[in-house]
């Protein structure tokens, strides 16, 4: 028998989640990378509105207009499981 185990924890996931959208590798999602989020969050569950600024805005803790590791960590904690459809 012959078997793969994922060994990667929850931080690890969640980083190569982010790191799908984080197009400019500057590790922040900015406007257009969150949209990018939101857009396929939504083809898995409409959870997002068309108004994806309002929605960073809300994530944005530090209000530097991008979302951050430990934002992404937030929504993922506001949202558990939002983002499994996307790995």
């Amino acid at each position: 028998v012959v078997a793969t185990v994922c060994t990667y924890n929850q931080e690890r996931v969640l980083r190569q989640a982010m790191a799908l959208f984080d197009r400019d590798g500057s590790g922040k999602l900015d406007p257009r990378e969150f949209s990018a989020l939101a857009r396929a969050i939504d083809k898995a569950g409409p959870l997002f509105r068309d108004n994806y600024m309002h929605d960073l805005d809300r994530f944005d803790k530090n209000s530097d207009n991008r979302i951050d590791f430990e934002e992404f960590k937030e929504l993922n904690q506001s949202f558990p499981l939002v983002l499994f459809p996307l790995f």
